[in-house]
This record gives C-alpha cells, structure tokens and sequence, in this order.
C-alpha cells in the first residue's frame, strides 16, 4: 500500500500486519493513506519466522481497541482518552467513530511525527480532528509529557481518563513506565490504563522462544543501525 504519508520500517510493519482492522470507517481512510513499503523487507524476514504472526498483531489491537470501547462506553458521562506512543494507530477516529457522544477529548503523544499525523486526520476526519490533539512528548520525561498533554488544553484533571499505553512497555523501564503512568492517578479513583507487555521467555515454551527471539532482533535492528 503506498499512500502519502511514509512510516519508518517499524512502524510500517506493524500496522502491515493490522491491515485487516482498518476496512471500515474512519479508520480506513486514514489507513489508505500510509505508505508502508518500508516495512516490507521485515515483513518478509518476519514471516520466514513465523507466518502466522500477523494474528499476534492483529488479536492485541483488537483486544486493546475492545477494552478501550468497554470502558469509554461505560464511563460515568463523558472522557477523555489519553494515547501514550501512539505511532500511528488510528485507534482515536475508532473509537470516535463508534462513541462520538461519549468522548470530549483525545490527546497523543509521540517522539516523532505527530504534525503530520494530526494533518493527516484533518485531511480524512476534519470532524473528528477537532477532537484529537498530537503532541510531542517523550515518556522517559514524565513532567514533560504531563506538560504537554497540559498544554493542549483539552486535558482536564477530573475528567474520567482512558490511558492506552500500547506497545511501548517492554521498551522502558519498568521504573519509567509506572512513573508516566502515574501521573494520571486521580482522587476519583475513575480512570483507567490499557497496557500490553511481553513474558519473559521462561514463561514461554522452549519449542516457540525461536519466535518471540527472532521477531525481536528485527524489529530491533533498524534502531541498532
């Protein structure tokens, strides 16, 4: 798929391999203008691995996109949804497209290419956009990210919060992870964190650690080069 926006290798692969969730909706027309041909080549090393790892992708964003659905419908009045490394999953127009009414707000943040995704949704979903705000934001600065988030002016402490922390986990620290997350904490006890992590590989079969192994070391490779 070529479209106007190119992704780095990694991110390409990754929504390469979600492909099939994004035939509908919002989420479609902000899909069909990716262009994902950087990540082909690690598609094609990865599939020599394990060709039925696309399924892996694709049941975590689906899974994570049905329990953020569940707790925005079920929110006492209206929320706010916050993305942490949000890439470019086009998981806000989702859940726009299905709970317009029921959310007031959807912020991300990312290290890179957050102008372009936030043009990218007003050019498919001027509506929703008007909703979402982009943001640069580092994880590892946990006052940065707050301030950023802050300074959209959207975030509102006392509003219920759905935080998506998706695949980002096993990257960090745990030590960063729970100080990020933290500062989402409120005395209503309401809000809510989605977060998706690896086993370690103790915990994983001795006949498929090859999968999990190898996966990793190529979609590690771009940041080592």
């Amino acid at each position: 798929m070529a479209g106007s926006l190119e992704l780095e290798p990694t991110a390409a692969l990754v929504m390469d391999w979600a492909r099939d969730l994004y035939r509908t909706g919002s989420a479609f027309a902000f899909y069909s203008q990716l262009d994902l041909s950087a990540g082909h080549q690690m598609r094609e090393e990865c599939d020599r691995i394990c060709p039925w790892y696309p399924e892996v992708m694709m049941n975590r964003k689906w899974f994570i996109r049905y329990l953020a659905s569940v707790m925005v419908s079920q929110a006492n009045g209206s929320c706010q949804v916050i993305l942490l490394a949000s890439g470019k999953s086009p998981l806000a127009l989702e859940l726009i497209d299905s709970y317009p009414d029921k959310i007031a707000a959807v912020i991300e943040t990312d290290i890179a290419g957050m102008d372009e995704k936030q043009r990218l949704y007003h050019a498919v979903s001027p509506d929703h956009a008007r909703k979402i705000r982009c943001v640069y934001a580092d994880l590892t600065d946990r006052e940065g990210t707050a301030g950023a988030i802050m300074a959209t002016g959207m975030y509102h402490p006392n509003r219920i919060s759905v935080i998506v922390f998706e695949g980002i986990s096993y990257y960090l620290p745990p030590a960063v992870t729970s100080d990020v997350l933290s500062a989402f904490t409120s005395k209503s006890h309401q809000n809510s964190v989605i977060l998706d992590y690896l086993s370690p590989c103790r915990l994983v079969r001795e006949d498929r650690r090859y999968i999990s192994r190898g996966i990793w070391v190529i979609i590690q490779s771009p940041c080592i080069e």
